[in-house]
Formats: C-alpha cells, structure tokens, sequence
C-alpha cells in the first residue's frame, strides 16, 4: 500500500490504512454519530 501510494502516477489526496478504516469511513456517513461513537469507544475499549 505505502509502495503503491508512493508511486502512483496520480497519487490520492488521502489514502485508507487498511480495510476496517476503509469500513469505518462507510459506517460513518451511514449510521449516526453517537452510534459510531459508541462502537469505535467499544472496539478501542473506552469507558463512556
């Protein structure tokens, strides 16, 4: 991904580190903040 990014002819202005960041930023136009929230607080094992 780094080599890919690095090389492209017509690099991205931002690229996903992996395939849950690039399933968290479709969650999060699709479901409610606080919803989001609570589960990337779940996965991260935060209080709240």
């Amino acid at each position: 991904m780094i080599v890919g990014a690095a090389t492209d002819l017509k690099p991205k202005l931002r690229y996903t580190a992996g395939t849950l960041a690039g399933r968290a930023s479709i969650l999060r136009r699709l479901v409610p903040a606080w919803a989001f929230d609570k589960q990337i607080r779940r996965l991260n094992q935060l209080d709240g």
